[in-house]
């Protein structure tokens, strides 16, 4: 992806690749990244799955909103703070919390591996796929 200055960033990287900051021709910054054992793990409560979230059948219907540095342990957290049973993720900053949401729309977790923006080596959900999190 690149914008106007001419600098680019990709995010999206396969187990152990690596991941360039360029400015022009010079390559500024070259880090080797490995690959997490499990991106969805929170340290309160428990990865339930991925599931669809497309209109109109949104999982959750409490929107916590954006947060700056939203992992799945900030929403999770929010959520049980709040007295919900789940928490979910989506698009990288946004977090949901509910009372139920339908088994039955379940993904392939890899739908919903967008990196979070507090910590780009967790999972953040998708586009239109929520990973949802029990809250106990």
């Amino acid at each position: 992806m690149q914008n106007p200055a001419g600098f680019f960033t990709t995010l999206a990287l396969p187990p152990s690749h690596s991941l360039s900051h360029s400015h022009g021709d010079a390559v500024l910054k070259h880090v080797q990244f490995a690959r997490l054992l499990d991106s969805f793990k929170t340290l309160t409560g428990s990865y339930v799955g991925c599931f669809d979230n497309s209109n109109p059948l949104r999982q959750l219907q409490y929107r916590y909103g954006e947060h700056p540095a939203m992992t799945p342990d900030v929403c999770v957290k929010h959520c049980l703070y709040k007295g919900y049973p789940f928490a979910g993720l989506l698009l990288v900053s946004e977090c949901f919390c509910g009372l139920y949401f339908n088994d039955d729309a379940e993904v392939s977790d890899e739908l919903c591996k967008f990196p979070c923006q507090g910590d780009f080596r967790r999972s953040c959900g998708g586009q239109n796929d929520i990973a949802i999190y029990s809250t106990s």
